[in-house]
């Protein structure tokens, strides 16, 4: 019971779903980020002892840093999405003809098209970097 186990696959896919999770919320505080961020920081050492199992602890890393949050009703823009950004957390609404991009509390003005999703996707990402 004195040994802190910390497992560096669970402790990646947690931080993947807080991350997830926080870009859904939007809270600018970004509370789950943080927790998702302490997670990683618990098993930074063990990468690499992992090798190549230790891919999954890269991806959490990036998907903290590039995670965009795509609204949308219509399943053809939120395909576009995910295909557009690996990192495309889709958050359903009632909105079938439209979606919105948001990166952060940075929102872009709503859009219709596939390609315009796309094109929205590169935009949010520039104005974050």
């Amino acid at each position: 019971m004195s040994d802190h186990i910390k497992p560096l696959v669970e402790n990646s896919i947690a931080a993947m779903a807080l991350v997830e999770l926080d870009a859904l919320v939007g809270d600018p505080e970004g509370p789950y980020a943080a927790l998702a961020r302490r997670a990683l920081q618990s098993v930074a050492a063990l990468p690499r002892q992992y090798g190549l199992m230790a891919s999954v602890f890269a991806r959490a890393l990036d998907r903290l840093r590039h995670t965009v949050k795509v609204s949308t009703g219509n399943t053809k823009l939120a395909r576009a999405a995910l295909l557009a950004h690996p990192y495309a957390v889709i958050e359903p609404n009632d909105d079938d003809r439209r979606a919105v991009v948001c990166v952060g509390t940075i929102c872009l003005a709503p859009v219709s098209t596939p390609a315009a999703v796309g094109e929205a996707i590169r935009e949010a990402r520039q104005a974050r970097a």
